[in-house]
């Protein structure tokens, strides 16, 4: 199943990839068709061509008529056809074709966004080091190409390219300097009666030549990295995740997490998972087939077993191959198993947590 599985879902991504560019580009050509000639097809011989197009992609009917009626609705913005032209090394021509309300702005918010660029790759080339000017830099960038029409998250890899990765003198220089101003302290005996020191000025400013020692041996890229990684651990990647799941909230109550679908997939990771991995493992041990790690219970694996059913791309995309050949019945199954899917995982990673914190041997604190 492995293999055959993997080619599957590499081929339902690959395909769902092409379908979002694909009804994007032909959502915008409907619109500019439906702003020149008007929304009657029999009047208006490139939307009709359109309109057949965006059937042998399969597109849907709603999206079609949805796009016809938002270019039909007063306040939405004429969109109109540019081509950008350029030459990149060796005289290589680039065009550029896209579809925009204000290709006066577009055009104007792509040279500030070249501007930035070029200030990020000039500081760096210049070894400035200060975090801030990045980020203030990186969040009018990431403006610039909102505005341009560019997508957005382009932006965050361009910054991620202009901020340093290299320290100012090397890591032997800082190291060094810590060492040195290490020896002017004198060595004390740590007991558990030992009181505070009062420091002299001289001792304080050896202390802030340390901490800047310390803060200039982490590269800034580095440190953006470990301070930005609980954010986007905890927030941004949740969020993300739960953003693109494509949960349809509409039409739910509240009882519907514990009713039908949603409280069978709920239940086959919270509960299922935990029974069938433990289970299975609990059996290979009694048969000596594989053992335990060393100075790990049952206790302990259990709780660790209990983690499996948090779950997410592959259950999504089995959830999606159950429900989507079912028609409209099929995607409110399949949104009551996308819930159920959240509601699963959540409920796993928090008892698998309080689990884990119950029966781990806690660490020795210092005195």
């Amino acid at each position: 199943m492995g293999r055959a599985f993997e080619f599957r879902k590499e081929r339902k991504f690959k395909r769902w990839g092409h379908m979002a560019r694909v009804f994007t580009k032909i959502g915008k050509e409907i619109t500019i068709a439906v702003k020149q000639g008007g929304p009657d097809v029999t009047g208006n011989p490139r939307l009709r061509a359109l309109i057949q197009t965006a059937r042998s992609e399969n597109m849907p009917k709603d999206n079609i008529e949805r796009a016809i009626k938002r270019a039909s609705d007063k306040d939405q913005s004429d969109y109109k056809e540019v081509v950008f032209e350029g030459y990149g090394p060796h005289g290589i021509a680039v065009l550029v074709e896209a579809a925009t309300d204000n290709n006066n702005r577009t055009v104007v918010y792509i040279i500030l966004a070249l501007v930035c660029v070029l200030l990020m790759v000039l500081a760096n080339w210049r070894k400035v080091r200060a975090k801030a000017f990045y980020l203030t830099i990186g969040l009018l960038l990431w403006y610039m190409m909102l505005n341009s029409g560019i997508h957005a998250t382009i932006a965050g890899v361009i910054v991620a390219f202009c901020v340093p990765a290299t320290l100012k003198k090397g890591t032997g220089h800082y190291l060094e300097r810590i060492r040195k101003n290490l020896e002017k302290f004198p060595v004390i005996d740590v007991d558990a009666n030992h009181a505070a020191v009062v420091l002299t000025h001289d001792q304080i400013h050896t202390l802030k030549s340390i901490e800047s020692a310390a803060d200039k041996l982490i590269s800034p890229l580095q440190d953006l990295e470990d301070n930005l990684q609980p954010l986007i651990n905890w927030f941004i990647i949740p969020l993300f995740a739960f953003s693109n799941a494509g949960v349809n909230l509409a039409g739910m109550s509240f009882g519907d997490i514990f009713s039908g679908v949603s409280l069978a997939v709920m239940l086959g990771l919270v509960i299922g998972k935990f029974v069938g991995v433990f289970s299975f493992s609990w059996v290979s041990v009694r048969l000596r087939i594989v053992t335990l790690p060393e100075g790990v219970d049952w206790k302990s694996f259990a709780s660790v077993c209990m983690l499996c059913g948090i779950g997410f791309t592959v259950s999504m995309f089995i959830a999606d191959l159950s429900f989507s050949p079912l028609g409209a019945d099929g995607t409110q199954l399949l949104n009551h198993a996308k819930l159920g899917i959240l509601l699963g995982s959540v409920l796993s990673a928090v008892l698998g947590c309080i689990l884990l914190n119950l029966t781990l041997p806690k660490p020795k604190k210092d005195r």
